[in-house]
């Protein structure tokens, strides 16, 4: 993963999210937090979004502290910078009354809306720079839908 291709390496903290929102696992949040690192600033800001969806509504401390330290670290860089409160957020998210889980009924229903509000914005972060940090930032409303 680490010498793949760049678009291969700015997709797979997305599909991280994809398979675990908001429920954060130790090892996919270690995982992102190694990629929110990275040298490619647009695999940074997937990862760094990434944070936030897979901690969605959960008020985790761990998350919390980790997200802290990256708006330290990225103080100078204000798309970053964005990200990280983008993903501080999405982690406080109704102060822990919401969440972005896309299933209900003790997860043996999936609703098709949610899951298409989380896919459109998802795929809009494949190319965060020209859509998300560009003109067209108002795609993230597509996540009221979930």
């Amino acid at each position: 993963l680490r010498y793949g291709e760049p678009t291969l390496r700015r997709a797979v903290p997305l599909a991280l999210a994809l398979i675990s929102v908001s429920n954060p696992r130790l090892n996919i949040l270690d995982t992102l937090s190694k990629f929110s690192h990275d040298a490619d600033p647009e695999v940074s800001y997937n990862s760094i979004f990434a944070m936030g969806m897979v901690g969605s509504g959960t008020n985790n401390a761990r998350l919390a502290a980790m997200l802290r330290q990256l708006a330290q670290y990225h103080a100078k860089d204000p798309n970053n910078l964005f990200m990280v409160r983008l993903a501080q957020g999405l982690t406080h998210l109704g102060k822990g009354t919401l969440t972005l889980c896309p299933y209900h009924s003790d997860r043996q229903l999936m609703s098709q809306v949610a899951v298409a509000g989380l896919l459109t914005v998802l795929v809009s972060f494949l190319d965060v720079r020209n859509i998300i940090l560009g003109k067209s930032h108002y795609v993230l409303y597509g996540l009221v839908a979930a």
